[in-house]
């Protein structure tokens, strides 16, 4: 079981109406992340404010995908020792949905297990 989460930000830009981008972020212990829980969230910010009198304030920044990679590579090394070396990489996709360029935050939340 899981005794903690590590909340963390990997990310943060801005995106046009409409607009999405992909973060990839490796972990390089595959072992060590297979047994892990992570969750994404994107929070609008504030504090970048292009307001203009007569058009909507709001921000809608949502998570539209997650998914997992595991890449595989067989070095010199791993050849001589008999294994493949692989790297978890979690990703995910963040997309403007709302009427004004906004910027943004990227915050994952992680088991320690």
């Amino acid at each position: 079981m899981s005794n903690e989460v590590n909340i963390s930000q990997i990310a943060s830009g801005t995106l046009d109406p409409g607009h999405g981008w992909e973060f990839y972020v490796p972990r390089p212990d595959y072992q060590a992340q297979i047994g892990k829980v992570a969750f994404f969230t994107a929070v609008p910010d504030a504090s970048f404010d292009i307001v203009l009198e007569g058009y909507p304030e709001h921000r809608d920044i949502e998570i539209t995908r997650t998914w997992n990679t595991v890449w595989s590579s067989l070095t010199a090394q791993g050849v001589a020792q008999g294994y493949i070396d692989h790297v978890f990489q979690r990703n995910v996709t963040v997309e403007n949905l709302g009427p004004i360029t906004t910027a943004f935050y990227v915050l994952v939340a992680e088991t320690d297990n």
